[in-house]
């Protein structure tokens, strides 16, 4: 049995208003998931009691992005200022963080592009356990890229035009791809 982790670190560029606000959030969040993963049926405890009415709804938008009862991301302050978002223990939801990220521009109403990647590895050699991707998150959008996503597009388009389209450089994809490779009368799965 293997063993997967998502790792990733990035700073969020902000006042230190902006980021005790930022943690403030993902703490809000945190106790969120932690009072829904208990079985307490005491409903007079609020988790997001302290917590000003539009941050203790944002929290609840980032604590829907966790399918667990933890997002597997830390904060801390830098001495810049910001604040550093990075995984806990390689179990981190670069969902959850990029959601964060935009509830924090949309909060300020910054117009910032803030980009992160993301790895996945494994434990043992496995072929889907490598891997990883790229978020780039404004106030209005989050997109997200795939290395699995662009592997499987450059295989397409170097099939699609003869590959290899330049001499001297090649393209190999991974084989879990079900890459075409030159030469070859199948498709290698």
């Amino acid at each position: 049995m293997a063993d997967y982790w998502t790792g990733f670190c990035f700073d969020v560029p902000a006042t230190p208003e902006q980021g005790a606000w930022l943690c403030m959030l993902h703490g809000a969040a945190c106790r969120l998931l932690e009072a829904s993963g208990s079985n307490d049926s005491d409903s007079s405890t609020n988790p997001v009691r302290p917590v000003a009415m539009d941050a203790a709804n944002a929290a609840a938008e980032l604590a829907a992005q966790c399918v667990d009862d933890s997002p597997g991301v830390t904060l801390r302050r830098t001495a810049a200022g910001g604040v550093r978002v990075r995984s806990e223990d390689g179990l981190g939801n670069f969902v959850y963080a990029a959601t964060l990220v935009q509830l924090f521009l949309r909060r300020f109403a910054l117009d910032d592009v803030i980009a992160f990647e993301w790895c996945l590895t494994c434990s043992v050699p496995c072929t889907d356990g490598y891997g990883g991707g790229a978020a780039v998150i404004s106030r209005e959008h989050i997109a997200r890229f795939d290395t699995r996503d662009f592997v499987t597009e450059a295989v397409r388009q170097a099939k699609a035009s003869g590959f290899p389209a330049t001499p001297g450089r090649s393209l190999r994809a991974p084989v879990p791809v079900g890459c075409w490779r030159r030469g070859a009368s199948h498709q290698v799965d």
